[in-house]
Formats: structure tokens, sequence, C-alpha cells
């Protein structure tokens, strides 16, 4: 099995972080594959894992006059896997990205899903216009010790919801560092400039698990409770 270089690695992330659902939205193996396979690597896109990526090297295959070979579903036209020979490593990379916009394009949501999270932005920024408390105070120590606990409630349900929202240890540990994050900062500025902050911040974090129905109920019913009170961003 060969093993890929960690610089590889950071930009096989890069190309998926590039896309619209970031690399979050996908599992990328490089460790569990058998010692004596020749796939190098595996790409799983988490809403649904009929949606693959692997990179096999076919150097030892006399028969076959390329390097390596890309498996995909979906293939170019087909809903099934396709296969390509390609001559070189780069090939197999800069064929991440096709792969993926035929996930878009099968998927048929990528459109809606930007279109929920800009409303759910707009709905925000709607709220905190409307809102009766003068943004431009800082938080008494109630509101601090109360936004405490709301961002540890978060953190809470982003842990229950670990394995629904197929989000791995890494990614859970980060996550949890942008909430002690903003947790840090509520007494160093003004409310309006907190909440914006933090409700961007938030959004742009958990976002992409709006593919999934218990992504859209954590967006839906969390985000808006935990900055704006009741307040529902319907």
């Amino acid at each position: 099995m060969a093993l890929v270089r960690p610089a590889t690695k950071a930009r096989i992330q890069s190309i998926l972080d590039e896309s619209f659902f970031t690399s979050h939205g996908f599992s990328v193996d490089y460790e569990n594959i058998d010692s004596y396979s020749t796939v190098i690597l595996k790409i799983i896109f988490k809403a649904d894992e009929d949606y693959y990526f692997k990179i096999t090297d076919v150097k030892s295959n006399v028969t076959i006059d390329t390097d390596f070979c890309t498996t995909e579903a979906p293939g170019v036209h087909l809903v099934e896997e396709d296969e390509f020979y390609r001559n070189s490593f780069d090939d197999c990379l800069l064929a991440i990205s096709k792969w993926i916009e035929r996930i878009v394009e099968d998927y048929g949501k990528a459109s809606t899903i930007n279109e929920q999270l800009e409303n759910l932005r707009a709905s925000f920024e709607d709220h905190l216009r409307d809102s009766t408390e003068d943004l431009n105070e800082n938080f008494s120590e109630s509101e601090y010790e109360e936004l405490k606990i709301k961002l540890d409630d978060l953190a809470k349900q982003l842990e229950t919801l670990q394995s629904q929202l197929e989000i791995n240890d890494s990614e859970l540990e980060e996550m949890k560092e942008e909430i002690q994050k903003l947790k840090e900062n509520i007494k160093k500025y003004p409310k309006g400039v907190w909440y914006r902050s933090a409700g961007n911040k938030v959004l742009s974090m958990i976002g992409h698990f709006i593919v999934s129905d218990t992504g859209r109920e954590l967006i839906g019913k969390g985000i808006s409770t935990l900055f704006l009170g009741e307040a529902s961003l319907d």
C-alpha cells in the first residue's frame, strides 16, 4: 500500500474545502485500507455513501499502460461507478473536483441548501436590526453566564449528534475549540458585534449539516435560540 504524503493530503483537503460541501462533507480514508491493497485512498460523500472516489495504483498491472486508476461514483453518465485510467497522480487529484460537480448535479440540492443558509443569515440580520437590546452595550454578568451555558449546550448537542451527523473526532474537537473561542470573546465586544460574528461563525461551522434532516433541525431550532432568545428564524 502506497503512503500519501502529508502535503498531498493537505492538497486533497483543500480541493474538498473549495467545494460547496467543504471537507467536512466527506470522509477520506488513507489508513483503513488493507496493506496488500493497491487502493491508495478512498473519499466518501458523508450524506450518501453511494457517492465515492477511489485512487488505485495499477503500475504492477502489465496489461495497463497507465500508473493509476480512479473509480468514481456517480460516473459521467451512469449512477454506477466508472473507472478512468490516468497517467499521473496529479490527473487523479484534478478529477476530484469533476466528481464533486456530478454529486452537486445529482443531489439537486446545492442551490436550495445555499439559499436556505442565506435565508438564515438574512433572518439573523433582521432579528439583530429589530432587537430591543442596545447592541452597542456590553453583556452584563448574568447575560455572559447565560450565553456560556447556551454555548456549552451547543457543544453537547454536537457531541450527542456526532454519529448522526457523521462528524469525526478531530472535526468535533475543532468545533468545540471554536465554541470555546466564542465564549472567551463574549466580554471583549459589544453585543451587536459579538452576536453578528458568533452567528456567522456558527452558521459557517455547522451550516453544511443542513444537507441532513438532523442538521436542519439543529440549525433551525438551535441557532436562533442560542443568540436571540426564543425567536425563530423561520
